[in-house]
Parts: structure tokens; sequence; C-alpha cells
């Protein structure tokens, strides 16, 4: 059975679409993806097929729909496996003109999401809002399957089988950690997009509240350029180093270098719920966590006794948090002990991978059947 695997917005090395997903898939079918990049290649049995976005919103997403269904009709999958809500559109009319099976793989609640776009005059945002859930209800209830990134995700769709497939990290070695010695600076470190709803600007100024030496590390994509220029800003003069995108197999590397692990998201209705990716990496690298005070997060985090919250609207109390750590540096590594088992035994990629197989063997006998495709690769179509 040949799936393709298709984004329109993520890069092709996306951790939850190419990492685990599509790499989880190509153990059994013939994985296809089509994600922004550079270069066709093939990438652990995955054949990557690049899509260069347009810039612009409309020309982007109108450029987009061309590339993906001009790829739907050269492999001819058996099913269309897509990440992004604005392929909703192309998705319905492949399902309903019963061209392959398709999955919707919901990665937030976008309702709530477009409640927070700053981008959008606050009169447009809630009509827009309603607008965009109930056509995505209504073309979800017309996938063969939905495929959720939350609990949370999956009740707001009222079908019979929402998947959740959370966003755990896949198994990593452990790796032993040396205690924190004052005769260094303490290690920070931030792993995921930058953006300001996510606490980025409360972070680095919590810098300035500390008692203990410190270096602060972002690792990640900075998806606006005006942003970019405030991150720039608010680093002048602190210990704050920027590096960007770095490649899958690195960002480990560098969790495994730091200290304390920070997730400080802002309270967007969109955030409560969430499970970031970089709260189970922290805890795959024997981190502990400084996170926002979420009763969802506060469960995860001191519940399981792998770090603490904080109200991540303060820059002060997220600094008192990371001082209270960096003066008992056995506390550190017993959370870090903490949060690897957790890691270990429950929050890793090997569980979630299984319940994405559980769907697709339900899709098997609905695609041989619906899809005129999905007998043959292209190979031997040929």
């Amino acid at each position: 059975m040949r799936v393709l695997v298709a984004s329109s917005l993520h890069p092709a090395d996306d951790p939850r679409i190419f990492h685990k997903e599509a790499l989880s898939l190509a153990k059994r079918y013939d994985v296809d993806l089509i994600a922004v990049g550079e270069r066709l290649c093939i990438r652990d049995g995955v054949r990557i097929h690049p899509l260069k976005r347009k810039q612009g919103k409309v020309l982007g997403t109108l450029g987009a729909w061309i590339a993906i269904l001009r790829e739907v009709k050269y492999l001819r999958p058996g099913v269309f496996h897509f990440h992004d809500p604005d392929l909703l559109p192309i998705a319905l009319v492949l399902q309903l003109k019963k061209v392959c099976s398709v999955v919707y793989d919901v990665h937030e609640d976008v309702g709530k999401a477009v409640m927070d776009k700053t981008w959008l005059p606050r009169w447009l945002r809630r009509p827009l809002a309603f607008c965009f859930d109930r056509f995505e209800k209504l073309a979800a209830s017309r996938f063969d399957g939905v495929v959720a990134a939350t609990e949370g995700i999956a009740r707001a769709f009222k079908i019979p089988e929402p998947v959740v497939v959370r966003n755990f990290t896949p198994l990593v070695p452990d790796r032993p950690r040396r205690p924190f010695t004052r005769r260094r600076p303490l290690r920070l470190i931030y792993v995921g997009s930058i953006t300001e709803i996510r606490g980025i600007l409360q972070i680095i100024s919590a810098l300035d509240f500390l008692k203990v030496k410190a270096q602060l590390v972002l690792l990640g994509r900075v998806h606006s350029a005006a942003f970019l220029r405030k991150v720039h800003e608010a680093m002048a003069g602190r210990n704050v180093l920027y590096l960007g995108v770095e490649p899958f197999e690195r960002v480990f590397d560098r969790l495994c270098e730091a200290d304390v692990g920070l997730c400080c998201f802002l309270p967007a209705p969109n955030h409560l719920e969430s499970l970031p990716n970089k709260l189970f990496e922290y805890m795959a690298a024997r981190l502990p966590i400084v996170a926002s005070n979420f009763p969802l997060w506060q469960r995860i985090v001191e519940g399981g006794g792998c770090g603490v919250v904080v109200n991540p609207e303060d820059p002060g109390e997220i600094a008192r948090a990371i001082d209270g750590l960096a003066a008992n540096p056995r506390l550190m590594l017993k959370m870090g002990q903490a949060g690897r088992a957790l890691f270990e035994k429950e929050y890793n990629w090997s569980l979630e991978e299984q319940e994405l197989f559980n769907l697709y063997s339900r899709l098997e006998a609905r695609v041989l059947k619906r899809s005129p495709f999905a007998r043959y690769s292209k190979d031997e179509s040929d």
C-alpha cells in the first residue's frame, strides 16, 4: 500500500511528520513525503518530494495545492495523509471522488489558534474561527481517519474513532549526566519554534533576575522577520546564544550539553491542553524542566517529579525557579532521573507508533476496496 504524507507548511525533516510518522509507516508501507524542502531524495526508506512554497499566503497555498495534486496524480497513493488545515479543500475532493483514502493529522485546535493570530483584525478572529471550525469538522466526518496530537483535540471531533497519536520522542540512548557546578555558567535551553506566544521574550527577560550566572541557548525556527528583530533586540547585553535550526540528530546532543530545559508558553487557549514535544525531549535527555503552570503540564512535570511549573508571564518567577534548581544540583539530577524513567515507561514514540499502525490496519481493507490505485506501486504500473 502506498502512502503519500503531505504538508504544505512544515519542512521535510519535521520531527512529527518525518522522524516519527513517516519513518514508522515506512516499516510497513511504501511511503512518499511531500513537504517544504529543496531536493528530491530518499532518506531512511522514505522518498522525499520537495515543495518550494511561493511567497504570500494566497499564492503559496494555491501553489502548494497544485504541486500536491500533481504528486497524487503521479504517485497514485492508496492513502493521502495530510498535516495542514489549508489542505482540507483538496483532501475533501480526493475523499469524495474516491481517488484515495484520506487521513487528517491534526496538530492543534485551529479554531483556538485563530483567536491568537495577532496579524488578523480582532473583529475578524471569532467569526473566522467559527467558520473554519464548522468546515473542518464537516470535512473530517467524511475522511477515513483523523489523527489527533492530544486527547483535547480528539474530543473536539464528533466522529466515532479519532485516533490519538501523541507527539512523544523516539527512544534515544540514555546518557549519564554530571551535576551542575558553579564553576561554569548554568546552561539553559529552549528547543522548538520561536514565537512571541511561546514566551521567548519572558524567558530572555528572566536572565536579568537570576542570581546564578547562566547562558540561554535558543534552538529553532523564527517564522517572522519582525519577531526575529525583537529577539535580537532582547538578546542585546544578555548571555543568549541563538543557534537557529539544526539537524534532528544534533538537537539531542545540545540537550545533553544543557542543565535546564525551558518550556514557558503563554496561556493562550490553544496551549492549555497541548503536549509540546520539547517536554519529552527534555525528559529523554535527563533535563530538569521549568514549564508553564497549566494544569495538564503541572500533572506531568511536578506530578512526575521531573521539574517545576511557573507563571510564564512573570520573568521573576521563572528566574526564581531556575535559581532554586541551581542551588540544589542533587535535586536536578533526581528530577532528570525521574523524567528519563517516565520517558522510557510512558512518554516515548514506540507506544504512539502502535496506535498509528492500528489505524492503518483498519484502513487497509477500505483502501483496497475504494482506491483504484492502491494495489499497484508506481514502479509496477510503469
